[in-house]
């Protein structure tokens, strides 16, 4: 059963209606970017969504990194939960054409990679029909408001792993209370780098 994911706000479905009106626009941006780090074709639609490999068999669980610092850590902790969980297999997404050549040079077995979708329905949706993943885990502060929202829809469990907030980010939450308790609620657990950004989510 999907776990519930409490009532969207009007701010969220403001956010949902521009991101839908603006995806052509950023999705030509994009994809100037990945023309210009020679990534094929095929890789650069899985920013639409459109996955370029097949899902595999069995439980799935899903790192999504931002940066290269970031992926290194991911990267690491797969290592260690591939010989834990020695049935599983992995999923990693990272937006940069940087972060995807590293994790080609340092694949852990049983894991492949992904450039994210955007952050619009028809993207999200195709991501998520594809892959279902068992698990997904957030790494820092990649606050996607609609992956996160249609994960949690489908009952995928979520956690945001050494989560951090700025005092700015803190205080542009504050002024939206209700959509920042809608998008976080989504997430089953988090792991802070320190008191401070614990306090900081729990405001």
């Amino acid at each position: 059963m999907p776990a519930p994911v409490g009532r969207p706000t009007l701010l969220y479905h403001l956010y949902s209606s521009l991101t839908a009106v603006a995806a052509p626009f950023v999705w030509r941006a994009v994809r100037k970017k990945l023309l210009a780090a020679d990534v094929p074709t095929l890789r650069q639609h899985e920013r639409l969504g459109h996955a370029s490999q097949r899902r595999p068999k069995g439980q799935l669980i899903w790192f999504h990194a931002a940066s290269v610092g970031e992926t290194l850590s991911v990267i690491s902790l797969i290592k260690r939960l591939g010989e834990r969980l020695p049935s599983a297999e992995f999923l990693i997404t990272s937006g940069t054409p940087t972060s995807a050549a590293l994790i080609e040079k340092r694949m852990p077995p049983r894991t492949r990679h992904q450039y994210p979708p955007l952050d619009a329905g028809g993207p999200v949706k195709r991501f998520l029909n594809h892959w279902r993943p068992d698990a997904g885990i957030f790494v820092e502060s990649e606050i996607w408001p609609q992956l996160i929202i249609e994960a949690g829809k489908r009952g995928t469990p979520l956690a945001l792993l050494n989560a951090r907030l700025s005092d700015k980010s803190v205080a542009g939450w504050k002024k939206r209370p209700k959509t920042a308790r809608f998008i976080l609620n989504q997430f089953r657990i988090f792991l802070t780098q320190n008191d401070r950004n614990a306090q900081n989510l729990i405001q």
